[in-house]
């Protein structure tokens, strides 16, 4: 793997990094490599807009709407009740809406 290094990190940030690495049970790089790791595991902006174009697309075949447009936050909405229904059924927990 190849590797990063960072130079003259103010002290006071490298020891905010290093107390939240222990606080979390990580190695000051674990932590480091975790936080720089997140963009990896977002979408873009244009995954976002066609992420929530089609979830609203659908959503709104599935209640079956007279050509009805659903706001962006109740696609959201929507998205996280099915994300938090599929972590129940993973861990065998009843879901209640």
């Amino acid at each position: 793997m190849p590797n990063i290094l960072i130079r003259n990190v103010p002290t006071e940030v490298h020891s905010r990094l290093t107390a939240e690495a222990q606080e979390r049970g990580q190695s000051l790089q674990q932590y480091v490599l975790d936080i720089i790791s997140t963009p990896g595991r977002r979408m873009s902006h244009a995954e976002t807009i066609a992420w929530l174009r089609a979830s609203g697309e659908r959503i709104s075949r599935e209640r079956g709407s007279s050509g009805e447009q659903l706001t962006g936050a109740e696609i959201v909405r929507e998205g996280r009740v099915e994300r938090t229904q599929r972590m129940y059924d993973r861990l065998g927990w009843e879901f209640d809406s």
